[in-house]
């Protein structure tokens, strides 16, 4: 099937049109396709949480842009220093080192993200699961490193969301398992944006752009014209296409960014939580919606489920859409897409 254009509407607030090439060889990272030139415009770019923070935002007064951009900034790095499992003193690691001892009072932003993750856990039978951590820490694809299958085997039975005890009245969380341990890696960057973007919105600013890695918002427009984030081929990183978005969060997650290949087969970032290795029902997913927090999560979610099962859950998700491509040309596209499609 081939398609030359795609245009969303949804309301006043939700807006997207894909210029899509033969093929349709298309998801990948997003990123902005080019950076603002008129002197209203103000670009910074940071290297915060694992991934490169990417910011944009339109203002007469550079000195009121750099105060936004310095806050996002800081606000990007607050998230980073509560939530990463690589910092032994962040909150994460503080839960991951002794809730499976004892309640952990943690902050409400965590609390409330956590309890989002559960949300995505229940509605997706376990598909998307943060306590994969538990064997996800074994992993190093920079080093091109895996756990042996004794491990993951043994790591099995730690691996499971309903271990996840949460406490609203007292704010706290503990693990039933003892050897459990989460990872916030497949929704954190998605809540770091949609909180960017609250920041962004509170100076009044009402054309930016921010990106974290595969997540970003789009606020307005950019000089008039939608903003256009380039979406690579999922395994030819020369061929890409222009999808211009406005008010518009878009998460994509593949398995070509953070993986290694050994003996002819892929090892990468993305694990299954039913069975402890790299997922291998998709290659690249796109999800567009709202919030960066929740399009992040599914976008995760619907590439582990792979694309039945993934379908039939973003189906029923009002707001949010799908993409799945494919290396032999071959998308499917959810049915809200669909529909618009025809």
């Amino acid at each position: 099937m081939y398609f030359k254009q795609l245009c969303i509407w949804q309301g006043m607030r939700f807006y997207v049109a894909l210029l899509v090439t033969t093929y349709l060889l298309l998801i990948s990272t997003t990123q902005a396709s080019n950076t603002p030139s008129v002197s209203n415009w103000h670009h910074a770019e940071q290297g915060i949480m694992g991934t490169r923070i990417a910011i944009d935002v339109e203002h007469e007064d550079p000195f009121v842009a750099k105060q936004v951009i310095a806050s996002v900034f800081a606000l990007m790095w607050d998230i980073n220093n509560e939530m990463s499992n690589f910092k032994p003193d962040s909150d994460l690691s503080k839960i991951n080192q002794e809730a499976g001892i004892r309640p952990i009072t943690i902050s409400n932003r965590l609390f409330q993200l956590i309890e989002k993750s559960l949300y995505y856990s229940k509605i997706s039978n376990g598909a998307f699961d943060i306590t994969v951590g538990t064997i996800g820490e074994h992993y190093d694809f920079r080093k091109k490193k895996k756990p042996k299958s004794e491990l993951i085997n043994k790591s099995l039975k730690h691996i499971n969301y309903k271990h996840i005890k949460l406490d609203k009245a007292q704010q706290t969380i503990r693990f039933t398992n003892t050897s459990t341990k989460i990872d916030l890696g497949g929704i954190a960057k998605g809540y770091a944006i949609t909180e960017g973007i609250k920041l962004i919105k509170k100076y009044g600013i009402k054309n930016a752009y921010l990106s974290a890695g595969g997540d970003s918002y789009a606020v307005g427009t950019k000089n008039k014209r939608p903003w256009i984030i380039a979406i690579k081929d999922p395994r030819h990183n020369d061929n890409k296409i222009a999808i211009p978005v406005s008010n518009l969060a878009l998460s994509t997650s593949g398995d070509y960014e953070r993986f290694f290949i050994e003996n002819e087969h892929r090892y990468h970032h993305i694990l299954n939580p039913g069975t402890g290795k790299s997922a291998v029902k998709s290659v690249s997913v796109t999800v567009l919606g709202e919030s960066a927090t929740d399009t992040d999560a599914l976008s995760t979610t619907l590439f582990v489920l792979g694309e039945v099962k993934g379908l039939k859950l973003i189906n029923k998700i009002q707001g949010y859409d799908a993409i799945y491509v494919y290396p032999n040309g071959k998308a499917v596209f959810s049915n809200g897409l669909k529909k618009r499609l025809n």
